[in-house]
């Protein structure tokens, strides 16, 4: 169970042997990335590159190059990048009506607005729809989420961003295709730039999410990106229709377009425009791939990170001053090379006790009630943290069995949610275990480790790899009973804050506004509660 999974590409990158050897200052990007650490700036990787070759990378462990990591809204480029192959092969029209793809849907009053609503509107963001923030995923059905929603433009009118507008496109994609989304690029894009296929969270019915969802490694993305950025050429072959390229990676937003604007703060196909010399894909929690269109450079991170700021800083910081025709200087390499491999995101305690405990609870099972509240707003609790199932099919379901099984340096850590049963190993030397598992409906590779922090208290540490965040159990044991107390690494004050904006912009009126802020902060105190347990004997 102590491994790493099996690269997730096939095909890498070219590496410079120092920045300037590329024209960059290795000096400029490690001041730029040792002041976003200083900061306190959750970034989990980055990789700056020029002219298609890496100048400089930064994984933070247990992050790596080749780790899937969730990257929430590049999805939705990756959906644009599909539906640019299926208009360039003549198996869709951008002009396609929504109302004639979905002919069993009755819209009743909203036929005459949906007859005008087209493919295009849909992956430039002006559907004129505004659906819920915060809809459940666990619908069986989630196209009434987009055509039941109401109007608030007609469509073309005004930029909406909207994730439900990506998964219709990922539904038509399925419709006109016969086949889902990954599977149509597997040799278009996956095969072409050496990436294993990656995971993408889908709906009941197998149709990818489309603006959020799937799993790429930082190499994964970088190499899209760089494909992106060479007009779709990648090592010398044609991949991306270039000119599918060129309409995607400049606004198509009304307005923008009737200014002629379309390089500035606008909105593509699935792409943002940041200026005239910069556009992007950028992903909730700071997964970010920035492309300037003129010096060659492009800048992708990866993180778990609400505010970004901090993070477009250092970008522009390096896009506006790492250029250099300085020869490398060698202490300036050294210094670069050491924060890279000496800026860890995680650590994790080595247990400094064995407890006595270990002796009467090793192997027992410990029986949790389900938390009646939680189910009731169907966000039981999981393993894996809120942010990463919060959007997804699968919520997972209560912790109803657990036990843990204490050996030399690890423990093994079973745990039963619903009808899915897992074993982690986690290390209790300091070292985190890798485990394969499968929870909330898809697989994870769970890095583990436990300590005891006293004789009773035993605090256990789960990073699902794929997902931003970790989860910490410290499991307090006194006679026949066990309390398990659940916190998140960023915290859930994190993902609240982050939706709070969206779901606030909903309300009407200074009143709800408020109120609706103050549920939001009411949620952060009752969403991750004590557990309460008993412990079975023998």
């Amino acid at each position: 169970m102590n491994h790493l999974p099996a690269s997730a590409d096939t095909v890498f990158l070219d590496r410079a042997k120092n920045p300037e050897e590329l024209g960059l200052s290795g000096a400029v990007i490690h001041k730029a990335l040792q002041e976003l650490t200083d900061k306190g700036v959750n970034w989990h990787t980055c990789m700056v590159i020029r002219n298609g070759i890496v100048a400089a990378e930064c994984y933070r462990f247990p992050f790596h190059a080749n780790q899937p990591h969730c990257m929430y809204s590049i999805s939705k480029n990756i959906t644009a990048i599909a539906l640019g192959f299926a208009v360039t092969e003549g198996k869709l029209s951008l002009d396609a009506r929504v109302i004639d793809l979905f002919p069993e849907y009755d819209f009743g009053n909203d036929a005459k607005n949906m007859k005008k609503m087209t493919v295009r509107h849909l992956i430039s963001m002006c559907s004129g729809k505004r659906p819920n923030y915060l809809l459940y995923k666990t619908d069986k059905d989630w196209l009434p989420h987009l055509f039941d929603a109401k109007w608030i433009h007609e469509p073309g009118e005004k930029f909406e961003y909207v994730n439900e507008n990506s998964y219709c496109v990922c539904a038509i994609l399925h419709r006109v295709l016969g086949q889902s989304v990954t599977e149509y690029l597997e040799d278009r894009l996956w095969k072409p730039l050496g990436i294993n296929t990656p995971y993408w969270e889908t709906d009941h019915k197998g149709i990818e999410s489309g603006g959020w969802g799937i799993n790429l490694s930082p190499e994964s993305m970088a190499k899209i990106f760089v494909c992106v950025q060479n007009k779709g050429v990648f090592n010398g072959k044609q991949v991306i229709p270039a000119k599918w390229l060129e309409e995607a990676t400049v606004s198509q937003q009304k307005d923008d377009i009737a200014s002629g604007n379309v390089l500035k703060n606008g909105y593509g196909f699935s792409f943002w425009m940041r200026d005239e010399n910069v556009y992007c894909g950028e992903g909730m929690y700071s997964q970010i791939a920035a492309v300037h269109r003129h010096n060659g450079m492009l800048i992708c991170f990866t993180g778990g990170e609400t505010d970004n700021g901090p993070i477009w800083e250092s970008i522009h910081t390096i896009f506006d001053n790492a250029i250099t025709d300085a020869v490398p200087d060698e202490q300036a390499q050294k210094e670069l090379v050491r924060f890279c491999n000496s800026t860890p995101f995680d650590t994790v305690a080595e247990s400094s006790i064995r407890s006595p405990m270990e002796k009467k609870i090793n192997g027992k099972n410990i029986h949790f009630k389900p938390h009646k509240f939680l189910n009731t707003i169907r966000f039981p609790f999981s393993v894996i943290p809120t942010p990463a199932v919060y959007m997804t099919k699968d919520r997972g379901g209560d912790i109803s069995n657990l036990s843990l099984r204490f050996l030399a340096n690890t423990c093994l850590l079973t745990w039963q949610e619903g009808d899915e049963i897992n074993t982690v190993e986690c290390g209790m030397d300091g070292n985190y275990r890798y485990t394969n598992g499968f929870l909330c409906s898809r697989p994870y590779l769970f890095a583990a480790a436990s300590a005891w922090e006293d004789n009773y208290t035993l605090r256990v540490v789960l990073r699902p790899m794929e997902c931003l965040a970790s989860r910490t159990l410290v499991f307090r044991f006194e006679g026949g009973k066990a309390e398990m107390t659940p916190t998140m690494t960023p915290p859930v004050t994190m993902m609240i804050d982050n939706i709070a904006g969206y779901v606030k912009d909903m309300a009407k009126g200074e009143t709800m506004k408020d109120l609706t802020g103050k549920a939001l902060k009411k949620l952060e105190t009752i969403i991750e509660p004590v557990h309460y347990g008993v412990i079975e004997e023998d």
